[in-house]
């Protein structure tokens, strides 16, 4: 059509011309119809295409606003140049809305402060779209909901220009999730951490065991209770088991099959050979896993050292057991103390009333000598029932033992060769000197005697018998196990001595420190030389071990605090200068064995009450007060000689002399009701066994003299024979 247009046109023109105006016409109106069916074709065109961009533009405006309100992000497009609303939210995606809990009516038009915490202000909106001038930035911040709570967002924003304007578009991704996750994964960590450190602390050693196929997993703290290394002693080793005591090996099986089968706890105790060959007391629990069909897949537990508790176990019941043989040796020593007593006064009595007659004193002295050694035997058996009251002191732990050594020389078989090893510095240790004696005496007295019996056994010709006796420092560190295991004190000195005897076999071991225990025969034992030994170092705050072998010799290594630590121990508990390891009783004056030159001056005559429930240590006692020329008046009970007290005139009794284990009150509540009344007199109590709470009270009563039983002229001698003078004359006892 565009090509014949102008031949039409030139067409029209000629039938415009004369004599052809008729067909001129038509040909314009043709060609005018043409023009108008073209430039109608092209409009319809044109419109027909306008209406197809703009059905996709609308079709692209639908995807981009399903797009922006499906989004799982927030978006938001927010004016940061309103002078009037800081960060006005021009338009925000459904998403954001329903995060915050708001709708989208409330939020467009407000600014930015309605969901956030932070303070926000026009001027800070400006300065950071200054800063997304240069760059988008991203970070973190806090959100606030509808209801008001607080949650975490990570945050996207940019500058954009719209229109000649500039907003800025922030996307927003909601942090609660992934805080939680990191808050469940810190919670956990720690858990972790908190159960690793409470594994190490308390050592305990973790195992797993597939019972189907039999595997085994241990960890590293299983191996090193028994000293091996994951080397030596690797998962599923069945050396695992063979490490277990044969007997308590047969005890598991039946504990397992009662707790898979009835539900019983597994508890399992059991001795497992350390790799140094002793035998370590091990506790193991668990619990089992089970399938379906109810059989046992899976057990896991865990295991703990328990050798120190059991050792401690037994001391402690060796100690109760040694605390009730006190008690109970204690009460017949202080009987037999009764019965010395009369035996030793009507000795002396006798003595006194035939002086001069030979044959007398001839009969007179085997008794009293008699009387002594049954006195120093109570007083071996009251080790058991009491604390020593003398004042403990430094000593030199290698001169005791050379002291003793030299003791016991004309008593020790010169056959047995002695070696003394002292250490290189000074073994000085805080103790009362008897018991520390008595304590090396006792281990010297027992290797000889171990080694008497064995040369008495035809032992091998190149055998000679030896006493090794060794003094060294330990430290925690360096000790023992039982050493490393305590906690105080940290210094030691450790006194051993050896001997190559008989030895010991296991059952002998574990009672050599019972009392009254011996493998010698009747008549040459008593069974209290190691139990006193043993008494004697745990009451200074030590301990004592047993190395030994059958038929080669036996070690005893006995642990003593330091003297620094005991020293500075006694101090903080305020007990500086008492008995054995801090009993709390002060030092009572003690009756010297001699008589003191100044006791033999003329004696006043003074009244003397006597309280005393024995008939026959009564009348012993009274006749020898009245030898040295007094007045004695008798009370069978405390509270008598309570009331002859109080009922007498004021300064008629001079000195009180009263058992402490009376009927009707006791001497220690005699002496408390002597001392609130005032008495002046001298107060002399006797016993053959004082408890230390009893030494410290009557201590603190300022009792003038502790006789112990049972006793003789000589002990009277201070207390009668110038005491009376002391007591300030005949205006000065009484009640006041």
């Amino acid at each position: 059509m565009a090509a014949a247009g102008p031949g039409l046109a030139a067409r029209a023109a000629a039938a415009s011309g004369p004599g052809q105006g008729a067909a001129g016409f038509e040909w314009a109106g043709v060609a005018a119809g043409l023009l108008a069916a073209g430039l109608a074709t092209a409009w319809w065109r044109e419109r027909r295409a306008r209406r197809r961009a703009e059905e996709k533009l609308d079709s692209a405006n639908d995807r981009l606003r399903v797009l922006f309100d499906e989004s799982p992000l927030s978006v938001y497009l927010f004016d940061p140049n309103d002078r009037l609303i800081p960060c006005r939210i021009v338009e925000c995606n459904r998403y954001a809305c329903d995060l915050h809990g708001w709708t989208r009516e409330e939020m467009v038009g407000r600014s930015l402060q309605m969901l956030t915490p932070v303070e926000l202000n026009c001027e800070g909106a400006r300065n950071f779209l200054e800063q997304l001038r240069a760059g988008p930035c991203r970070g973190e911040t806090p959100h606030l909901r509808k209801d008001g709570s607080v949650f975490w967002i990570e945050y996207v924003a940019r500058r954009v220009v719209i229109d000649g304007r500039e907003y800025m578009i922030g996307v927003d991704r909601d942090l609660s999730a992934e805080k939680a996750r990191q808050a469940s994964e810190e919670k956990l960590r720690r858990t972790v951490e908190l159960n690793q450190l409470v594994l190490r602390a308390s050592k305990d050693g973790i195992w797993d065991w597939a019972v189907r196929d039999g595997g085994s997993v241990y960890n590293d703290a299983c191996r090193e209770m028994l000293g091996y290394t994951a080397e030596e002693l690797p998962d599923n080793d069945p050396k695992w088991t063979a490490l277990i005591h044969p007997k308590d090996l047969m005890n598991n099986a039946e504990l397992l099959r009662r707790h898979w089968e009835e539900g019983v706890p597994y508890v399992f105790q059991y001795r497992a050979r350390h790799k140094d060959g002793n035998w370590r007391w091990i506790i193991s629990r668990g619990i089992t896993l089970f399938d379906t069909d109810g059989r046992p897949v899976r057990m896991v537990g865990c295991r703990t050292d328990i050798t120190e508790l059991k050792r401690m176990d037994a001391e402690l019941l060796h100690s109760r057991k040694l605390r009730a043989v006190g008690e109970m040796v204690g009460g017949i020593a202080h009987e037999f103390n009764n019965l010395l007593t009369p035996m030793l006064l009507h000795a002396e009595l006798l003595g006194m009333e035939n002086e001069g007659n030979a044959k007398v004193a001839a009969h007179v002295g085997p008794i009293r000598t008699g009387i002594d050694r049954a006195r120093e035997l109570t007083q071996r058996i009251l080790t058991f029932g009491r604390w020593s009251v003398e004042a403990c002191e430094i000593l030199d732990l290698g001169e005791v033992v050379r002291d003793n050594l030299k003791f016991l020389a004309q008593t020790i078989d010169r056959r047995i060769q002695i070696t003394v090893t002292p250490s290189s510095g000074e073994d000085v240790v805080r103790a009362n000197r008897s018991d520390l004696n008595q304590l090396v005496m006792n281990l010297l007295l027992n290797a000889r005697d171990t080694l008497m019996d064995k040369a008495g056994k035809k032992p091998p010709e190149e055998w000679t018998p030896r006493i090794d006796i060794l003094l060294e420092p330990v430290t925690r560190e360096s000790g023992s196990r039982e050493a490393t295991d305590r906690h105080t004190p940290r210094r030691w000195h450790r006194l051993t001595v050896r001997d190559n005897g008989l030895g010991m076999s296991e059952m002998v071991r574990e009672r050599v420190f019972e009392p009254f225990f011996t493998t010698k025969t009747v008549g040459k034992g008593t069974g209290l030389g190691l139990a006193t030994a043993w008494h004697i170092s745990t009451a200074l705050g030590g301990w004592i071990e047993i190395e030994s072998e059958e038929g080669e010799g036996t070690a005893f290594h006995v642990f003593l605090p330091a003297a620094a630590q005991a020293a500075m121990q006694a101090e903080d508990a305020g007990e500086a200068g008492t008995g054995v390891a801090g009993v709390g009783v002060a030092s009572v004056e003690r009756v010297p064995e001699t008589v003191p030159a100044a006791s033999r001056e003329t004696v006043v005559r003074r009244r003397v009450l006597l309280v005393e429930d024995s008939e026959f240590v009564a009348f012993a006692t009274q006749e020898l007060i009245r030898s040295f020329g007094h007045e004695v008046e008798l009370c069978a009970d405390g509270l008598a000689a309570w009331k002859a007290v109080a009922e007498k005139p004021r300064g008629y009794f001079d000195v009180v002399f009263t058992d402490l284990n009376l009927p009707g009150i006791s001497g220690v509540e005699l002496v408390r009701r002597l001392r609130a009344a005032r008495y002046a007199g001298r107060v002399v109590v006797y016993s053959g066994y004082f408890s230390a709470e009893n030494q410290a009270e009557l201590e603190g009563m300022a009792v003038d003299h502790l006789l112990g039983k049972p006793f003789g002229r000589a002990q009277m001698v201070p207390i009668f024979g110038g005491a009376a003078e002391a007591a300030g004359g005949a205006d000065g006892a009484g009640i006041s």
